[in-house]
């Protein structure tokens, strides 16, 4: 008898043990194990860490929902900026496409239109990185806004990450209001003169980045954080809550577009870079 309950014990650990190794080993589990990983190596070398994501968070991550999170922190270091507080927000959705093909939908300029938004190109360093103006043209009575920002890649962090985690971020570039006047009043912005920066304010606060994190050959973890202050008597807050709003659309949008993004980068398109700093090949020249 005392055998029997101790064969019986015996059997109920194997099985136990057998569900729990089978479990610890599934793909979902890996794929928890390489977010945390990711978020992880990303807090080491990021400007401001992410928020970690809960278990329940992740689960809907791996249902193919959007995952949001809105933070509200301390301005602490950021000597470029005068507000005690500013509101960051992040986006996290799975993309069952490769990691090139995710960044290049999210970071080719080709593939994102924006009526009331001016751009242009100071210069590029040759390496990734650029620094860019933008005007963004709004309805009155609310005055327009612009801003200088520095575009770079996350070296560090990919090879950090052994190429796992990508990242293309944004700062404000330092002098970013005189740098605008004078290329403007230079007439090197098309449709824009001076006299439209007469009551545009400049923004005191924006950065940001979108991360493409390889989970699989085949599936990548895009992640979309911004910080913005618009200035001006338009609370931070509404932009975090405005921000929040759209993530979900913009994610997915980014999803649609790495369906047909590495066919569009072909011979002749200009050179995008990956998040090591390599030259991506484009079709037609070597690429996939």
């Amino acid at each position: 008898m005392r055998i029997g309950i101790r064969l019986g014990k015996v059997v109920v650990f194997v099985l136990l043990l057998f569900l729990t190794l089978k479990l610890t080993s599934s793909p979902d589990c890996e794929f928890t194990r390489s977010i945390r990983e990711a978020i992880r190596a990303y807090n080491e070398h990021g400007r401001e860490a992410l928020p970690e994501l809960s278990s329940s968070e992740i689960e809907r991550l791996l249902r193919g929902q959007v995952v949001k999170v809105r933070s509200r922190l301390r301005a602490g270091e950021l000597e470029e900026y005068a507000g005690e507080f500013f509101h960051r927000v992040a986006g996290f959705y799975i993309v069952e496409r490769s990691q090139r093909d995710v960044w290049l939908a999210a970071i080719d300029p080709h593939l994102w239109q924006n009526d009331l938004n001016t751009g242009y190109r100071i210069f590029s360093d040759g390496k990734g990185g650029c620094r860019r103006y933008q005007h963004l043209a709004l309805p009155w009575p609310i005055a327009d806004r612009h801003w200088v920002i520095d575009l770079s890649l996350g070296v560090e962090l990919a090879e950090a990450s052994n190429g796992t985690v990508w990242e293309y971020s944004w700062n404000l570039a330092p002098d970013g209001e005189a740098i605008a006047q004078e290329i403007v009043g230079d007439g090197k912005v098309a449709g824009l003169c001076l006299k439209d920066l007469e009551g545009a304010i400049f923004l005191p606060l924006d950065f940001g980045g979108w991360i493409a994190v390889a989970l699989s050959p085949t599936r990548t973890l895009l992640i979309y954080h911004v910080a913005t202050d618009v200035g001006g008597r338009i609370p931070d807050c509404w932009i975090a809550l405005y921000a929040m709003s759209q993530l979900d659309a913009m994610l997915r949008e980014v999803g649609e577009l790495s369906l047909r993004a590495g066919e569009h980068y072909r011979e002749g398109h200009e050179l995008i870079w990956d998040g090591l700093g390599r030259p991506l090949p484009k079709i037609g020249d070597g690429g996939a």
